[in-house]
């Protein structure tokens, strides 16, 4: 199967072969993924990082004759400081559905690329991220670095965030953002609303 990687800065993933269609992702430069489809103006690929689908422009990316390693065996080692300089590094970051760059991103976008960075390979959709890692009983027993669930109303999850600490988490929601947390979900830090229900809290266990 034929491989592409990025060529520009960043680009977009869409839902449909045309410049109107959502955005769902986004490939980063040098970032690779596989061919699965073509057409004149757009070709459907495949992340070779998370599995993740989506159409793209042919002119921002270029045909390679080797994928990049996307395996998981450095993982760097980190504790709560640096875990929080890496994700502090993104405060003020426009949310942007399917982003996942310091142009916009979103909060699954946000906690893969903050662990991509620690050399843990995280699926794309929090929903999928939920589905990895050890359950964390209580909040009180939350550590740096835990990704917090959040579900709707329908139980789906549908937010992520990285805890700081046992009351703080750091998600991008309109930006990216420091609150609150408690029992129950997050508390926005200015307004004192609630804006996510807590579902779960996960740790990754490093290899």
């Amino acid at each position: 199967m034929k491989n592409v990687s990025c060529s520009v800065v960043v680009a977009p993933l869409r839902k449909e072969p045309s410049h109107r269609s959502e955005m769902v992702s986004q490939l980063l430069l040098n970032e690779h993924a596989a061919v699965l489809e073509t057409e004149k103006q757009f070709t459907k690929v495949r992340c070779l990082y998370d599995d993740y689908e989506g159409w793209i422009a042919n002119n921002q990316i270029v045909s390679v004759d080797q994928p990049a390693s996307v395996t998981n065996e450095n993982v760097i080692f980190f504790d709560a400081d640096t875990m929080r300089q890496t994700a502090s590094g993104y405060l003020d970051v426009p949310y942007l559905w399917g982003g996942k760059s310091k142009c916009g991103i979103d909060c699954s976008g946000f906690s893969q690329q903050v662990f991509k960075s620690f050399g843990i390979k995280l699926p794309r959709d929090a929903y999928q991220q939920a589905e990895m890692g050890e359950v964390v009983g209580f909040l009180l027993e939350a550590q740096c670095g835990d990704l917090a669930f959040f579900d709707n109303e329908e139980g789906r999850i549908t937010h992520v965030g990285i805890m700081l600490n046992t009351d703080e988490i750091i998600h991008a929601s309109g930006k990216v953002r420091i609150d609150k947390i408690d029992n129950q979900g997050i508390v926005h830090s200015e307004t004192g609303a609630r804006t996510h229900k807590l579902r779960i809290i996960k740790r990754y266990k490093k290899p």
